[in-house]
C-alpha cells in the first residue's frame, strides 16, 4: 500500500498462546554485557519504529505480553486484550531490566506511581487489572481482540486522514 493510503495498523502475535513474550529467557545469560547490546538495540528501534508511524496503531492482545512483547504493545497508541491475557515487565525476576522503552513508555500510559510498582516487582497483571491501570483500553472475550482492534481501526480510518495523523503527533 502507498504510506498515505494505510490509515490505521493493528499489531497482533501469531496465534492464541501470546502477543510476545518477549525475549528467550534462556538467551539472556549469554547476552549480559556488551555481548547483548546487539539484541537490545534492535528491541528498542523496534519498538521505536512502531511508535514512531504515522497512523495510528492498536495492539490486539490476544494471549501473554511479557517483557519485550509489553514494550511492543506499549509502543501501540491503544491496546485491547483478551480475557485471558496476561501483562507485565517481569524482567528484575530475571535480574535485567526493560531495554526497549519499556521504563518509558509505561509511565506515561499507567502513572509513574503504578509504573514503578510493576516495573519494581515485576508483577503481571490478568486483563481485568490491567483495564483498570489503564495499560489496556479494552477486556474483550478470548478469540476476539483481533476483531475489536479491527473494528476500532475501521473506525479511525473513517475520520479525516490529516486529522488523526495530526492529532497523533500533535
Amino acid at each position: 500500500a502507498e504510506p498515505g493510503d494505510v490509515r490505521a495498523v493493528v499489531v497482533t502475535g501469531s496465534g492464541e498462546r501470546a502477543f510476545s513474550a518477549g525475549s528467550h529467557v534462556g538467551e539472556f545469560e549469554a547476552q549480559r554485557g556488551p555481548g547483548g547490546r546487539e539484541r537490545l538495540e534492535l528491541e528498542e528501534r523496534t519498538s521505536s519504529r512502531l511508535a514512531a508511524l504515522p497512523m495510528p496503531t492498536i495492539a490486539a492482545v490476544e494471549g501473554n505480553a511479557l517483557g519485550g512483547g509489553l514494550e511492543l504493545a506499549l509502543a501501540c497508541d491503544l491496546r485491547v486484550a483478551s480475557s485471558r491475557a496476561k501483562l507485565g515487565l517481569p524482567e528484575v525476576r530475571l535480574a535485567v531490566i526493560p531495554g526497549a522503552g519499556g521504563t518509558q513508555r509505561l509511565p506515561r500510559v499507567v502513572g509513574l506511581a503504578r509504573a514503578k510498582e510493576l516495573i519494581l516487582t515485576g508483577k503481571v497483571l490478568d486483563a481485568d487489572e490491567a483495564a483498570r491501570t489503564g495499560l489496556v483500553h479494552e477486556v474483550v472475550p478470548a478469540g476476539e481482540a483481533v476483531s475489536r482492534a479491527t473494528k476500532i481501526g475501521e473506525e479511525i480510518a473513517a475520520r479525516g486522514p490529516v486529522a488523526v495523523r495530526e492529532a497523533k503527533r500533535l
